[in-house]
């Protein structure tokens, strides 16, 4: 039996995408089909990824092994036709950083996401409809979604901002009351780099509570990315949200009156940056150009004014260009 060896096959949806094209090519279906890693928790995620394709679209027909560990290493090769390598060199610090510090020198913008630019870790994974194996893409943690149909694992929603309709795991969604009823707004502005808030006043009828010049997120991988567009709720709020120093440890100072839409969005007044503990009004760089990790900086009067006027889970978020 011909035999092929994945190494580093905790790569789930690279083991998916290269090991399901074998498994449905008439000279290979009957193959051996060796899964190698040293992360025991990544190569089960992928063994049960991979078998479950093998049952579905082969019928069973190859044989699946996994070998866990260097000191297995040696028999996953042995007696391998075929080799796919697929394994990190390096880890993440510093082979991953040097991998976005070198575009950037040359003015690239490289990141680790899927095909439209959203980034997996301040993300929810979506499926299709028909595959509920390996997530078709992601979306962004806090959009506002339409509560489709319920299920034992997966839910159907269909987002407001991006459309169309997926399966999300149970975990990820919060089920809003039927009572829900979003008479107040925050409008920013990418683009103009600016805030508004609006308030519903009548039927058909808003009022414009404030505005105020704003600064959005840049890309600036690893340690920074854009404000993301679309349709958020209020989640959470901090009266001083702590950041760490880029690529540390270390607290960097903190973001006062900070309220979290997206996972690592917040609106919050002008940072205070160590050793300095006293607010700090506003910064001549509001309203010119992206220079935040994510979030939206505004003048700390105006961020406390939101941190007291918008109700979480009641407060709806548009991110616009």
């Amino acid at each position: 039996m011909l035999k092929i060896t994945f190494m580093g096959a905790g790569s789930t949806v690279f083991a998916k995408n290269v090991l399901g094209d074998t498994l449905v090519c008439d000279a290979l279906r009957e193959c051996e089909i060796a899964l190698y890693d040293i992360d025991k928790n990544r190569l089960s995620e992928s063994e049960v990824v991979i078998r479950a394709i093998n049952k579905k679209y082969n019928a069973d027909r190859a044989v699946i092994k996994t070998y866990l560990g260097v000191e297995n290493r040696k028999a996953a090769l042995r007696g391998a036709k075929f080799v796919i390598n697929a394994i990190q060199v390096g880890l993440y610090d510093p082979c991953t950083i040097i991998d976005f510090e070198i575009p950037k020198k040359y003015g690239l913008r490289q990141t680790i996401a899927d095909t439209l630019g959203i980034e997996r870790y301040q993300s929810v994974p979506l499926y299709l409809l028909t595959d509920t194996l390996v997530p078709e893409r992601y979306g962004e943690d806090g959009s506002l979604v339409r509560f489709l149909a319920d299920g034992e694992n997966f839910v159907k929603v269909s987002p407001i901002y991006i459309g169309e309709e997926w399966y999300v795991p149970k975990r990820y969604v919060k089920v809003l009351p039927d009572t829900t009823h979003f008479i107040k707004t925050i409008m920013i502005d990418r683009r103009d780099q600016n805030i508004m808030t609006l308030e519903q006043t009548g039927e058909a009828q808003w009022t414009v509570r404030s505005m105020n010049p704003a600064t959005t997120g840049r890309h600036r991988p690893p340690n920074a990315q854009e404000t993301p567009l679309g349709i958020f709720v209020l989640q959470e709020k901090k009266t001083r949200m702590i950041f760490l120093k880029d690529g540390s440890t270390a607290t960097g100072g903190f973001a006062p009156y900070a309220s979290r839409f997206s996972d690592g969005g917040y609106i919050h007044g002008v940072p205070v940056n160590e050793p300095r503990k006293a607010l700090i009004e506003y910064s001549p760089s509001l309203g010119t150009t992206p220079r935040s990790h994510m979030c939206v900086r505004n003048a700390t009067s105006h961020s406390k004014f939101i941190f007291d006027w918008a109700p979480v889970n009641e407060t709806i978020i548009f991110v616009l260009e």
